[in-house]
């Protein structure tokens, strides 16, 4: 699922937009732990409060995990 197939509020959206390119532009693996943190708390956050549907909420944790996991590839190889 990509960012534009997730249903969520436009607020909710440019910040999810800031943390993908902090991930994107991250330097090494304390840094991707770090935002990693930041993802997983910011999912909770709107879990919690009821900004998203689960299933929506579920599909942005996975992008995170996805970008993360994309960006550790990265500087393995690098």
């Amino acid at each position: 699922m990509t960012l534009d197939q997730i249903t969520m509020p436009d607020a909710v959206r440019s910040q999810v937009s800031s943390i993908l390119i902090e991930i994107a532009e991250a330097e090494g693996v304390l840094e991707l732990s770090r935002l990693g943190g930041i993802s997983e708390g910011f999912c909770m956050g709107l879990g919690c409060c009821g900004a998203m549907a689960a299933a929506d909420v579920d599909a942005l944790e996975m992008l995170f995990t996805q970008a993360i996991g994309r960006r550790m590839a990265d500087l393995r190889h690098a």
